[in-house]
């Protein structure tokens, strides 16, 4: 359980945030404090698919441990099952978002969010094959 608790948790704090208060119009009136409002919708846009990049890349980093547990290494199906999972819980938080008057399901945040977790699998693998050939 110690190695799923962490991704769990990290999985229902974004599932948490699929609420009014994280739409685009409360995030982008923080912004508004700092920049003109010419500036506040492509900051917010950038901001917002970056925070679902790095996210699901740190869900797919926390699914690869929990798949993998008190093992080492790296195998190829931890990972796919690690981004596989990520989508899951991607697609889960876009349906949640569809409910939501202010905020709207996409399929590209869907897809954003599989290359993050894609992305922490080639950050995993290439530390351990540098690890292990030193």
């Amino acid at each position: 359980m110690k190695y799923w608790l962490p991704a769990l948790l990290w999985s229902a704090l974004i599932l948490l945030t699929s609420n009014d208060l994280f739409s685009a119009a409360h995030t982008g009136s923080l912004l508004s404090r700092w920049l003109s409002p010419e500036a506040v919708d492509a900051a917010n846009f950038v901001m917002r698919k970056l925070a679902h990049l790095t996210g699901y890349g740190i869900a797919g980093a926390l699914n690869f441990r929990a798949l993998r547990g008190a093992r080492g290494g790296w195998r190829v199906g931890w990972a796919v099952g690690a981004v596989a999972l990520a989508v899951v819980v991607a697609a889960i938080d876009e349906g949640q978002q569809a409910f939501v008057p202010s905020r709207g399901a996409s399929a590209e945040d869907v897809v954003i969010d599989l290359i993050g977790a894609a992305a922490a699998q080639v950050i995993i693998r290439t530390r351990v094959l540098f690890s292990s050939s030193t």
